[in-house]
């Protein structure tokens, strides 16, 4: 039994071999398919122009440092063969494939439930504090404080559903699958574990279905957000700034004053760190606001020399299986202990796997 499961979780898909490059094709002819040409996901066309022209400028303007760091030119700072032929952004390749089929049927099954009893739940709130209810059509003010809020309340929750995926040692098994890449591209974002998702996804949906909720209640002619290809405005041109680039080696500051309000790449890169200053830290996925006022925030003050990881060994996350399968075998040793729901074990990258090995 121990040598099938060592054959299974070692089983890479050639990530290791020069069939690595038949992966990246296919991969890239799903993805030119799917989500490059979907306005509702991050990584729609539009939003990789607009990282990817902030990236030449970051190189024009700082063209000597970059230089003297080895990148011959723009196209070699923005896409390095040593990060893009890494066998970790392969696994992203393959991941996000799987996952783009699992994901959403686990979505779909398991989390409709929870979002209409959200909404449900904000509309007998706002039913229960006696809001006005009228029947005249919501002004443009009124509908953008509804996109507003919503996005707003959607976020909220993210900040609390990441925060406690890395203060409850269980749940943190499984968002290792995100931050195990050793090197980042905009797929990573992609790169996470099915449950993991899940459960950020009703956090998320809740959060937004009950801010609606409340408008339904006072505006019940209001038919949604103000939106570009179907996504939230506010989302759309947060996603312009360059977001990209948070799952990137690029380095992006907002500066010290907008950082204090937005999560720039450069604090998700630190988010990504494995050193223990960084840990913890930058929950947020569009304001930092949250990390602000929770005591999460770190904003840095100059460049700094980031190596993205969870400070364990690599080969413990260096396949597919080991990435979807490793946390349920994880998370069943680390549930037969004393500390499985201790609260800040997970702070420690590291010490799980000391105390917890499989």
């Amino acid at each position: 039994m121990g040598r099938l499961k060592d054959i299974i979780l070692n089983f890479d898909l050639g990530v290791g071999s020069k069939d690595k490059w038949i992966i990246f094709g296919l991969f890239g002819a799903y993805f030119l398919a799917g989500y490059v040409v979907e306005g509702t996901t991050r990584l729609f066309w539009m939003h990789w122009l607009s990282a990817y022209v902030i990236a030449m400028i970051i190189f024009f303007v700082g063209k000597r440092y970059y230089e003297e760091k080895g990148y011959k030119n723009v196209l070699s700072f923005m896409f390095p063969k040593e990060i893009w032929s890494h066998s970790s952004t392969i696994n992203d390749c393959i991941i996000a494939v799987i996952n783009s089929f699992l994901a959403r049927l686990l979505y779909i099954v398991m989390s409709v439930g929870p979002i209409a009893a959200a909404g449900a739940a904000g509309y007998f709130v706002a039913d229960y504090l006696n809001l006005t209810q009228t029947e005249a059509a919501p002004t443009w003010g009124v509908i953008i404080a509804f996109t507003l809020i919503t996005m707003l309340a959607s976020d909220f929750c993210y900040y609390w559903a990441h925060r406690l995926a890395h203060t409850f040692p269980v749940w943190w098994e499984f968002h290792k699958t995100h931050h195990s890449a050793e090197v980042m591209t905009p797929i990573t974002l992609l790169r996470y574990h099915p449950l993991d998702d899940l459960i950020y996804s009703v956090f998320r949906h809740v959060g937004s279905s009950v801010a609606a909720g409340v408008f339904l209640f006072m505006y019940p002619s209001i038919e949604g957000a103000t939106t570009i290809l179907s996504t939230n405005i506010f989302v759309f041109a947060f996603n312009l700034l360059g977001s990209n680039l948070r799952h990137s080696h690029i380095w992006l500051s907002y500066g010290p004053y907008l950082s204090y309000i937005l999560i720039s790449p450069a604090m998700h890169h630190i988010h990504h760190s494995e050193a223990e200053k960084h840990w913890d830290r930058n929950f947020g996925a569009i304001f930092s606001v949250w990390d602000w006022m929770f005591g999460t925030i770190y904003v840095p003050k100059e460049r700094e020399d980031v190596v993205f990881g969870i400070g364990e060994p690599s080969e413990g996350y260096d396949t597919v299986p080991k990435l979807y399968i490793g946390p349920f075998i994880r998370a069943y040793s680390l549930m037969k202990t004393p500390n499985a729901y201790r609260i800040g074990l997970a702070n420690k990258p590291g010490k799980q796997t000391e105390d917890n090995s499989t």
